[in-house]
C-alpha cells in the first residue's frame, strides 16, 4: 500500500501541469511614509532571474539605483525565490518629476520552474492614487512587447518599433529622417553613387551645370522617397497581414530573383533601360521620367541595409493602422537616405566616369548576390546557403585578381583571404554546419601536451521551423517517424541549455530517430496563442 502511494505521488508529479504564473509568483504592494514595498512570494517550485527583474518610472529604468536583496546562485545564474521584498523610495518618484498624488511604476520579471518549465516574460503596471492620506493601488497586466523591457534577446525591430511609439507625430517623422541620414552612410547606398553619377554625366551637356545636376539628384531622391511612402501607406492600410505575406516562400524567392537580375545587370550581361514609349516623352537633353524610374527602383538596392529600421517601422505602422502616418514617416526616411546623393548632385566629390565605375558596379553585383542568398536562406535553409556563399566567394576571389599577375599585393591578399574562407564555408556545408560565422562548428579540437587532433562531430539535429498551427499539423500528420516538438523562445534560458545539449554526439544520434520540429514562441503574434491553445 505504501509502495502504491509513493508510485501514485510520483505519477501525479510527472503528469501535473505547472502552476499558472499568477499562482507561482504573487506580488503584494504597499506604501509607507517614505517608500513603496513590492513583496514577492515565489512558490517553492519556481524562481526569478535576478538580472531580469526590472522597474521603470515613466521612461526611466530605475532598477540600477534600487537596493536589491542578495540573490542566490543556481546553475550559471543568480536567482530569487521564496519571499523577498524590493523597496522603492518615494524620493525617486519626486526626483524624476513625478506627482506623489498620482503616479505609475512598471515592473517586469522572467520566471522558470526548477524542473525546466519557463513562463513568458511578465510585465505589470502599478497605478498609485492618493486619497484621504492612503493610496489606492491598481495592478494592470501588460503585454511585454509594450513594456520595452531590456531582455537581451528582444529583436532589434521590436526595440525600434517601441522607440517610435514614445514620440509625437512630428517627432517620429524627424526620427525617421535621422535614421535615413544614417542609412545614407551605409554600404548599400554606395552602388547608387555610380548610378546617379552616370545619369548626371549623361544628362548634363555642360560639365559644371550644378543646378541641373542638383535637380536630377532631387528627382532621383524624391522617387526613392515616394517608393518608401507607398510601402508605408500599404502597410498602414493592410496592417500586419502584409508582413505575413512577405514571409511566404514564393514572395521571398521572388525578391531573391530581383536581386539576381539586378546583379547580372551590374555584371554587364544586359542593361536595364526604360521602355521606349517613356523615352519618347522625354526630350533629348535629359527628361526626368527615366531618372524618376531609376530612383524608384533604387529602393530595391537600399532596402536590405535598412532591414532592422524598416522592419521596426513597418511593425509600428501596421500596429497603428494609420495610412497617412505610414506614408509620411517612410517618405521622410527616403528623403533622409538620399542626403548623400543630393550632396553628389551639388558637385561634392562628383566622380568622373571611367573604368572604376565598371569595377564598382561588379563589386556591388556580388553584394546583391550575397543579399539574395541571405534572404533566400529562410526558404532553402542555412546549410545550403553555406554552399552558395562558398561558391560565390571563390568566384569573387578570382574576380579580385587571385590569378592576375599584375594585381597589387593588397588585392592579392584580400582575394587569398576570401578564397580560404570560402573553402571553409564549403567544408562547413559538407559537415552540416549552418552558421556563416562558424563554418567549422561541427568539428571539435582536442589538445594535449604533445599534439592536437581535429574530430568531426556528426550532428543530425535538424529542426523544421513552423510559424503557425496549420504547418505544425501538416508535418505531424505526414511524419513517418515519431515527432518531437521543441517549443522555443529567445527569453527562455532553459531552452538554450537544452539547445546546447542537442549538439552532444550521443543525444544527436538518438534524435535522428525523430521528426524534429521547432516552434518559436518569442513574440506574442497572432499565431502563437492558437498553437499554445492546441
Amino acid at each position: 500500500m505504501r509502495f502504491f502511494a509513493i508510485f501514485l505521488f510520483f505519477l501525479t508529479q510527472i503528469f501535473a501541469e505547472p502552476l499558472s504564473v499568477d499562482e507561482a509568483v504573487k506580488i503584494e504592494t504597499s506604501v509607507s511614509n517614505s517608500q513603496i514595498e513590492f513583496k514577492f512570494s515565489v512558490d517553492e517550485s519556481t524562481y526569478l532571474y535576478a538580472d531580469e527583474i526590472k522597474f521603470k518610472f515613466g521612461n526611466s529604468d530605475i532598477t540600477p539605483i534600487l537596493n536589491l536583496p542578495t540573490p542566490k546562485p543556481h546553475k550559471h545564474y543568480q536567482i530569487y525565490n521564496g519571499e523577498f521584498s524590493i523597496f522603492i523610495p518615494l524620493g525617486i518618484v519626486v526626483g524624476n518629476g513625478g506627482n506623489l498624488e498620482n503616479f505609475e511604476i512598471q515592473n517586469s520579471f522572467n520566471a522558470c520552474t526548477f524542473d525546466g518549465f519557463c513562463y513568458e516574460p511578465q510585465s505589470f503596471e502599478f497605478k498609485f492614487t492618493k486619497s484621504n492620506q492612503t493610496y489606492q493601488i491598481l495592478k494592470i497586466k501588460k503585454n511585454i512587447s509594450n513594456f520595452n523591457a531590456e531582455f537581451d534577446e528582444f529583436s532589434q525591430e521590436e526595440k525600434i518599433a517601441n522607440s517610435f511609439s514614445q514620440k509625437s507625430f512630428f517627432g517620429v517623422i524627424l526620427l525617421f529622417f535621422g535614421y535615413g541620414v544614417l542609412l545614407s552612410l551605409t554600404p548599400c547606398v554606395f552602388p547608387l553613387i555610380p548610378i546617379l553619377s552616370s545619369i548626371i554625366v549623361a544628362k548634363t551637356a555642360q560639365k559644371n551645370d550644378t543646378k541641373k545636376s542638383f535637380f536630377i539628384s532631387l528627382v532621383y531622391v524624391f522617387a526613392m522617397a515616394l517608393a518608401y511612402a507607398i510601402i508605408g501607406a500599404s502597410v498602414g492600410f493592410f496592417g500586419a497581414n502584409l508582413a505575413d505575406y512577405l514571409q511566404i516562400p514564393a514572395v521571398i524567392l521572388a525578391f531573391c530573383a530581383i536581386f539576381v537580375i539586378l546583379a547580372l545587370s551590374m555584371f554587364g550581361f544586359f542593361e536595364i533601360k526604360i521602355p521606349q514609349i517613356l523615352k519618347n516623352k522625354t526630350n533629348a537633353n535629359g527628361g526626368i521620367i527615366d531618372v524618376f524610374i531609376m530612383g524608384f527602383l533604387s529602393v530595391l538596392i537600399v532596402s536590405p541595409c535598412a532591414s532592422a529600421v524598416l522592419s521596426g517601422a513597418l511593425l509600428y505602422i501596421a500596429t497603428s493602422g494609420n495610412v497617412a502616418l505610414g506614408a509620411s514617416v517612410l517618405f521622410s526616411l527616403g528623403l533622409g537616405s538620399g542626403v548623400l546623393l543630393l550632396a553628389i548632385g551639388l558637385g561634392l566629390g562628383l566622380p568622373r566616369p571611367g573604368e572604376w565605375m565598371n569595377f564598382v558596379s561588379k563589386i556591388f553585383g556580388f553584394l546583391l548576390l550575397f543579399m539574395a542568398i541571405w534572404l533566400g536562406s529562410r526558404v532553402f535553409g542555412e546549410n545550403f546557403a553555406l554552399l552558395l556563399y562558398g561558391v560565390l566567394g571563390c568566384v569573387f576571389a578570382v574576380f579580385l585578381g587571385l590569378f592576375d599577375k599584375s594585381a597589387n599585393l593588397l588585392k592579392k591578399g584580400i582575394s587569398l583571404f576570401v578564397l580560404l574562407y570560402s573553402i571553409l564555408l564549403l567544408i562547413g556545408f559538407a559537415s552540416g554546419a549552418k552558421d556563416f560565422a562558424k563554418p567549422l562548428e561541427n568539428f571539435s579540437i582536442t589538445k594535449n601536451s604533445k599534439n592536437f587532433s581535429i574530430k568531426f562531430v556528426e550532428t543530425t539535429t535538424e529542426f523544421k521551423k513552423v510559424s503557425n498551427l496549420r504547418e505544425l499539423n501538416e508535418i505531424i500528420n505526414s511524419a513517418k517517424k515519431p515527432v518531437l516538438v521543441d517549443f522555443w523562445a529567445s527569453w527562455c534560458k532553459t531552452c538554450k541549455e537544452l539547445e546546447s545539449d542537442f549538439n552532444d554526439e550521443k543525444i544527436a544520434s538518438n534524435l535522428a530517430k525523430f521528426e524534429l520540429i521547432k516552434v518559436d514562441l518569442t513574440n506574442p503574434n497572432s499565431q502563437n496563442p492558437e498553437i499554445k491553445k492546441e
